[in-house]
């Protein structure tokens, strides 16, 4: 089903409440910038319990569906962008020319925070953290900044963890694994920089 169909149905007073609150969730999982459960945690937060309350979860509707089609303009416009670019013989975009989808679009910078807050808190993804990733993400969050230093160690994690998702995989045991490992340190790259205002070119391998 399609993100506006979800999202009707969310809206949709005839049907029970927690059935409005599976759709929105549904059409979370069709456009989730942070990540399904962050992007569901941050409706939470901006929006109040839509769980329970009829006005939260219109709330939470309203700016999904605002976030997403900021998003749909942007990539239409790409799109456009891209046409003509080729028609002119530029085959090949510029670095970092591709709409970001890792953002909430109303508040990247807040959308961002909230991402990390929610990194931080996930127990279940707690073996899978880079020790240097959560200091970074700790910083950012209480000083809404990188230092130079943390800033050039945030780099360093960038590069390492795209050499490994570009890298082909080979069958080997945990390879898998460690590719997922590093596109998730690649969000969280993302977020860091986004949150502390870091707006460099984004590689193609971090998009979704």
């Amino acid at each position: 089903m399609s993100f506006s169909n979800f999202v009707r149905r969310a809206r949709d007073p005839g049907r029970p409440h927690l059935a409005r609150v599976a759709s929105l969730c549904s059409a979370v999982q069709v456009y989730r910038p942070l990540g399904h459960r962050a992007t569901l945690s941050y409706l939470t937060r901006i929006s109040g319990p839509y769980e329970k309350d009829e006005a939260a979860l219109l709330r939470a509707v309203e700016l999904l569906t605002a976030s997403r089609g900021i998003a749909v303009q942007e990539r239409a416009a790409y799109g456009a962008r891209r046409g003509t670019e080729k028609a002119a013989g530029r085959r090949r975009p510029a670095p970092g020319d591709y709409p970001d989808q890792q953002i909430w679009h109303l508040d990247p910078r807040d959308g961002a925070m909230h991402a990390l807050w929610f990194w931080l808190r996930d127990t279940r993804r707690a073996g899978h953290r880079d020790p240097g990733l959560v200091r970074l993400a700790r910083e950012c969050l209480v000083t809404g900044s990188l230092s130079p230093a943390d800033q050039e160690a945030l780099a360093e994690v960038h590069s390492v963890s795209q050499a490994v998702v570009r890298m082909p995989w080979t069958g080997a045991p945990g390879g898998d694994s460690r590719w997922h490992t590093a596109r998730q340190r690649l969000r969280i790259v993302h977020h860091l920089r986004t949150a502390a205002r870091l707006y460099t070119p984004r590689d193609s391998s971090q998009s979704t």
